[in-house]
């Protein structure tokens, strides 16, 4: 073996350190990666598990969207009652395979039940009760006054005024049922 020269061994010497500075430095990298990778790993685990939460919601949302929509259609005859304030037999007819049983039903839930001549109306009772007291204060004979103060309820005000049911009093000045 040759003697090396002080100058090749602390060349040698300094490449060596150099050597253990890069591994040292290539370890703390790699330690770096793997720690990253652990993350990347962890938060790819946290997104799956995101996905499936939302998913999940997703579904449920659009089942309660349906089951809304579903008794959205499903009116019963009464909320349709509600809604219009009176309905006629005659107006349910083709509508619905029995409107006989449609009115007896309106009348076990309440509603007011008038017969007029081959008809019968169900009117809601609060509609019902805030036209009785519409009517009591018209005091003009004259059909547009009286569908001017009576608005929607107009409708069933002529449908009883063409059965007979209703009557402008001439003494008193007011209109009455019959």
């Amino acid at each position: 073996m040759n003697p090396k020269t002080l100058d090749e061994y602390l060349k040698e010497r300094r490449r060596e350190e150099k050597g253990e500075e890069l591994g040292e430095l290539l370890r703390s990298i790699a330690a770096s990666i793997k720690r990253i990778e652990e993350g990347i790993q962890e938060l790819g685990e946290k997104v799956a598990a995101l996905e499936a939460a939302v998913d999940g919601l997703a579904a449920e949302i659009r089942g309660a969207a349906r089951r809304r929509e579903r008794e959205a259609r499903r009116k019963t005859a009464y909320d349709f009652l509600v809604e219009q304030g009176f309905v006629s037999m005659s107006s349910l007819q083709g509508r619905v395979r029995n409107p006989r049983a449609i009115i007896d039903k309106l009348a076990e839930r309440g509603a007011v039940i008038i017969e007029v001549e081959n008809d019968v109306i169900a009117v809601e009772p609060g509609y019902y009760r805030r036209f009785l007291e519409r009517l009591a204060r018209i005091s003009s004979y004259d059909e547009e006054k009286v569908a001017e103060q009576l608005g929607e309820q107009y409708k069933l005000f002529r449908a009883l005024r063409d059965a007979g049911l209703v009557y402008f009093d001439q003494k008193e000045r007011v209109w009455k049922l019959a």
